[in-house]
């Protein structure tokens, strides 16, 4: 699984670039290869304040048509991506389902 984390208009945090690699590792068992997991952390409104702080995940999986796409908006980005992760969780969940008990010759 490959995993890019893009930080937009804000500086790079490495404490919270660790924090998300182990979340989403967590799901690399589940997945088939190769998955590009994209991650991308935007403050909208800079040091304002408010519910500015967007986490998106898009991920490409094996086997499946088009990428999928999550966002949340909160006012920091580590619970924004707790609730992205959530999400993120159940659609690998129902992934992995189809993949094995769907399938004729199941991994």
């Amino acid at each position: 699984m490959k995993i890019t984390i893009t930080f937009r208009h804000t500086k790079s945090q490495p404490e919270l670039e660790d924090y998300i690699e182990d979340k989403i590792l967590k799901y690399e068992k589940m997945v088939l290869e190769p998955t590009i997991v994209d991650v991308v952390l935007d403050d909208l409104m800079g040091s304002k304040g408010g519910n500015d702080k967007k986490v998106a995940i898009t991920a490409q999986l094996s086997h499946v048509k088009g990428p999928l796409h999550l966002e949340e908006s909160t006012n920091d980005f580590t619970s924004a991506f707790d609730l992205v992760e959530d999400r993120f969780a159940r659609h690998i969940e129902r992934y992995h389902e189809k993949v094995v008990v769907g399938s004729r010759f199941p991994h």
